[in-house]
């Protein structure tokens, strides 16, 4: 695994930018909704092709790219109610991953391939953001007794994104991290 304090884990890029669920697109900071007080679930969902998952499903999963490209679709988190040691929930934090608190689950980087993905603010309200060519976004892989599990990574959101969430998933380039594309035969 690679140390957590240098590469998968040192660089990031956040998108200001981002699409209300109505399909209206929204790039004016004055349009934001204001900042949020409680602590309303962040990248709720994803999409990638036709298939979007939402982390409440009990059988939800993200899409990983393998070192071959390929895709294979891993159980996201841990829900409230599951019987097992994984951790609550579907998100591992930055900052958590470098103090080591993950490391019991032999914690692995990993690239979700998605072209984009949901946040819900305060009031409930859907914003989608959009991935541009290249991006992804960084996963943790824990393992429990052969088990794997997918947490996407957050971190503290940029300013322009803090109203609607106050953390947010980790996007990295392709480029950065060299890894091929991926090639999906069938999304379901």
């Amino acid at each position: 695994m690679p140390d957590p304090a240098n590469g998968l884990f040192a660089t990031q890029r956040t998108r200001p930018a981002y699409q209300l669920d109505t399909g209206t697109a929204h790039r004016d900071d004055r349009r934001l909704p204001p900042i949020n007080q409680k602590n309303p679930v962040m990248c709720g969902a994803i999409q990638l092709q036709d298939t979007k998952v939402f982390f409440p499903h009990p059988s939800a999963k993200l899409p990983v790219r393998k070192r071959d490209g390929q895709i294979e679709w891993i159980t996201w988190g841990k829900r409230r109610e599951e019987m097992c040691g994984f951790p609550e929930g579907g998100w591992a934090r930055l900052s958590s991953i470098k103090d080591g608190r993950w490391t019991r689950l032999n914690p692995r980087p990993v690239q979700i391939a998605v072209e984009r993905f949901m946040e819900k603010d305060a009031e409930g309200q859907r914003y989608w953001f959009d991935l541009e060519e290249g991006e992804f976004i960084q996963g943790l892989m824990a393992f429990i007794d052969g088990e794997a599990r997918v947490y996407v990574v957050t971190q503290e959101a940029e300013p322009q994104t803090a109203m609607i969430h106050p953390r947010w998933p980790r996007i990295l380039q392709r480029d950065a991290v060299d890894a091929p594309a991926p090639r999906t035969e069938n999304a379901a």
